[in-house]
């Protein structure tokens, strides 16, 4: 889902196995590739977590919060 949408529907789950999704990675990096050899570079956000005009997307920390470490239990 995504913030801010309020009608997503899920039609459909790829369960795989960490093999299988690797195999997947491979094939994809492989057309991806073969595209921009063809078409030109794919252009996507500079930051992890924005849009391509650089709006935020997804969950974002309050003001003041930071990412604070969690102390481990011994």
């Amino acid at each position: 889902m995504v913030p801010g949408i309020n009608k997503a529907k899920v039609f459909a789950r790829i369960i795989m196995t960490p093999q299988s999704a690797k195999s997947l990675n491979i094939v994809l990096a492989g057309a991806i590739k073969q595209f921009e050899e063809s078409f030109g570079a794919i252009q996507i956000a500079q930051q992890k977590g924005t849009r391509a005009d650089g709006s935020p997307i997804g969950f974002q920390n309050l003001p003041g919060q930071g990412q604070e470490k969690k102390s481990s239990r011994g």
